[in-house]
């Protein structure tokens, strides 16, 4: 295992997918998607609002007078009238209502009052749709559209938690390559330290000139400040990651490396065809076409013509007494039946025509939208890998270049201490010698970070992470 070190050595040692429940827990993004999931399963209670029983009640007195056409018409007419109501929509589409109505009336006919009659009446009535509204199914069409919209926002999570981990990702990959810049930095300042120690003793014999020792100084002053630029730019990143953390800024780091690379590298097509199946954007897009077909499916259905079967069975009662004919509203014998046909439609129909344009537009354009996302992943696909292959090609060159310039380096030492060579040439192998650890392990490092970065693309790297998030 490669540590990276920043800050105090008693940091606890982790790595970068141990700081992702903090980071997830603290960040903005997260809480604000959080609160829109909430509002989607608002949406979907209310439409199965519809469902609840409705109940409806009123009462009412009235007064009229006119004029009498003859001796034996009422010429003032008093009533009062109760009237309650109940009614619900079944699962199937039919819709079962039930109603009950008091009246009493009095009539006066010629200065004459005639005693109040009272009339009472039950209905039951039941709607059965034969085309529009048959079997719920805008009202279906339009839950499941909803419940794909909870889904949706629960994806859009998963899409947040896996660009906020790409991001620490980058900013660890980064931190990691900046601390091996420290680390050869501080072994060149040493190497310089070293020389120019081992100049100022042979110095004072007579045995080389100033403007050799001079040379080393020089050198010595370039590689600390090298070293300097270097911790400062390591100091940088740590913030970033700090801030990301909503940590504050000079918090110590410690993380853990894994040192491995890929050992078999994919094919463009059998990465292309993970991501389309683990990545949150290529699902949403698929959950987006989902719902706007079920909204589509509404609407079509809002198109049909309204025929409905109406069904109603009642009592009727008569009395003078209120109690008799309130009694009486039980009596199967003074019933009521009805059945009749309701027809409904519209002859333009603008409104649904203008909806189904619009879900049919909306439906296109997420098409055109993923065509080009799979372009672009394709695109950033075959970048990774070919850097991966080529990284993998380069690197056993770029150790061995490395182990040739350490040979070479430490072979010009042992000529410089036996005044057979120079400090500018011993200076220049050092510096060439410098480059090729550098090279050679930001090379390693890239090869690591191309392995991940191809895991990101692929949508694997959060796969086993969020396994118990995802929907």
């Amino acid at each position: 295992m490669l540590v990276l070190l920043c800050g105090s050595a008693s940091v606890q040692a982790q790595t970068w997918q141990a700081l992702l429940p903090e980071l997830f827990a603290k960040h903005a993004d997260l809480k604000v998607a959080s609160w829109q999931a909430r509002y989607a399963n608002n949406a979907r209670e209310q439409m199965l609002a519809v469902y609840d029983t409705q109940f409806q009640a009123s009462m009412g007195i009235s007064h009229e007078t006119t004029v009498a056409a003859s001796a034996f018409s009422a010429s003032t007419t008093d009533a009062m009238q109760v009237m309650s109501q109940g009614s619900r929509l079944l699962s199937n589409g039919d819709q079962l209502s039930v109603n009950m109505v008091l009246n009493r009336r009095t009539q006066d006919v010629l200065f004459n009052q005639f005693d109040p009659a009272y009339s009472s009446q039950l209905n039951f009535k039941y709607r059965h749709p034969l085309l529009r509204g048959a079997n719920n199914q805008a009202l279906k069409q339009n839950l499941q559209a909803s419940q794909l919209d909870e889904t949706l926002v629960r994806w859009q999570l998963a899409m947040i938690r896996q660009a906020l981990a790409g991001q620490l990702l980058g900013l660890a990959y980064q931190q990691r390559q900046i601390h091996i810049k420290v680390k050869l930095a501080h072994a060149a300042v040493q190497r310089s330290q070293r020389l120019l120690s081992y100049q100022r003793k042979r110095e004072v014999f007579g045995l080389i000139e100033s403007s050799e020792r001079l040379q080393t100084a020089a050198l010595l002053r370039l590689r600390q400040r090298e070293e300097a630029q270097a911790k400062a730019d390591l100091f940088l990143v740590e913030g970033k990651v700090n801030r990301l953390l909503q940590r504050p800024l000079d918090q110590a780091l410690l993380f853990t490396w894994p040192d491995k690379g890929m050992t078999e590298i994919p094919s463009l097509s059998q990465s292309t065809q993970l991501a389309l199946r683990q990545r949150p954007v290529f699902q949403m897009d698929n959950i987006r076409l989902d719902a706007l077909e079920a909204r589509s499916l509404a609407v079509a259905e809002s198109e049909k013509i309204q025929l409905d079967v109406i069904t109603e069975l009642g009592t009727r009662a008569l009395s003078s007494s209120p109690l008799h004919s309130a009694l009486s509203i039980a009596d199967p014998r003074k019933h009521y039946v009805y059945v009749g046909l309701e027809f409904s439609d519209s002859v333009q129909k603008t409104a649904a025509h203008a909806q189904l344009r619009q879900l049919s537009l909306q439906q296109h354009e997420v098409h055109l939208l993923r065509v080009q996302r799979v372009q672009q992943l394709k695109d950033q696909l075959a970048d990774v890998l070919l850097q991966i292959k080529a990284a993998k090609l380069i690197h056993a060159s770029m150790q061995a270049s490395e182990k040739a310039e350490k040979r070479k380096f430490y072979a010009e030492s042992e000529r410089y201490r036996q005044g057979r060579s120079t400090t500018a040439v011993l200076i220049q192998f050092e510096d060439s010698l410098r480059q090729a650890q550098l090279v050679s392990s930001l090379q390693h490092i890239q090869r690591q970070f191309l392995a991940s970065q191809l895991q990101w693309l692929q949508g694997s790297l959060m796969a086993s992470y969020e396994q118990g998030l995802r929907p």
